[in-house]
């Protein structure tokens, strides 16, 4: 019993840090757009999407987000699933949903980040019927695919 109880407090900690650690990355990413730093948002990714998004490409990608977003006003928790966090980020000009997932080597770093105008656990999956796609949604990342999909056409 002593054991099974330690085990519920070690969980529950360990919860409480992830989400602790996901707001601290959110609010991190926001003042970072809104102050221009593009370097400083390069720096919070793992090494793997590093490679996958170079800092030429964040150099890019940063003041067309800016401009889509003006200043970051709020970030809200819109939902989780599995070790990613959907935030629904209200800026001077438009609302947006930022998919973050934390990096499993170390969870002070990004290993996905997805801009998106649909929340990419839920509205998606209501609105997915209204367009042909091949996409099985058997994992989260069919959902995010097809979320970023859904928010270009």
């Amino acid at each position: 019993m002593k054991r099974m109880m330690l085990l519920m407090v070690i969980v529950t900690q360990a919860l409480v840090v992830s989400a602790q650690n996901q707001a601290k990355l959110i609010h991190a990413v926001a003042d970072y757009i809104n102050e221009g730093k593009d370097t400083a948002f390069f720096n919070l990714f793992d090494s793997k999407f590093k490679t996958q998004f170079p800092l030429s490409e964040v150099n890019r990608a940063m003041p067309g987000m800016r401009n889509l977003l003006g200043e970051i006003k709020n970030t809200e928790l819109a939902g989780q699933r599995d070790d990613a966090f959907s935030y629904k980020v209200t800026g001077t000009k438009s609302t947006f949903h930022i998919l973050i997932a934390p990096s499993k080597e170390n969870l002070d770093k990004i290993s996905a980040f997805l801009l998106t105008a649909d929340n990419p656990f839920f509205e998606i999956i209501v609105k997915r019927d209204k367009i042909n796609s091949d996409n099985e949604m058997k994992t989260a990342i069919d959902l995010y695919v097809d979320s970023a999909v859904k928010s270009l056409l």
